[in-house]
């Protein structure tokens, strides 16, 4: 008998089809809070991985895009944030710092050597990697 590793958070009615079916055996558990929220930050990632990158508007895309913001909603939930509170924080992020409309991508920042900005890019080396030149 084949055995097909999961090792993900699935929806509800993926579950139920799995134990309804006489021939797979499911070996599955209930996840606590902690671990709830932890897989569905992982699954944000891999919806988010499974959006196909094209130039015009898909059904697939769409879908994908449905699946993500399905996994934000329940994160948003299990946090016990309302949607409104969502969207006032969603409003402050872009009066502080904007929206993405300018499409603006930073190759990379050359710094004076006493600028304000070399310890915060230094406290977080998986998302800014330094170059010394």
């Amino acid at each position: 008998m084949p055995r097909f590793y999961f090792k993900k958070l699935v929806r509800d009615h993926v579950l139920q089809r799995c134990l309804d079916d006489p021939q797979v055996q499911t070996n599955y558990r209930i996840l606590d809070s902690l671990e709830f929220k932890t897989e569905l930050v992982a699954k944000i990632h891999e919806e988010a991985d499974e959006i196909p990158i094209l130039d015009h508007q898909d059904d697939e895309i769409l879908s994908e895009i449905a699946d993500v913001q399905a996994v934000i909603d329940s994160l948003v939930a299990s946090y016990g944030y309302t949607q409104q509170e969502v969207a006032i924080a969603m409003d402050k992020k872009a009066t502080k710092n904007g929206t993405f409309e300018k499409r603006a991508y930073i190759e990379y920042v050359d710094l004076d050597d006493d600028s304000q900005w070399i310890e915060y890019f230094r406290k977080s080396p998986e998302k800014y990697k330094e170059d010394s030149k």
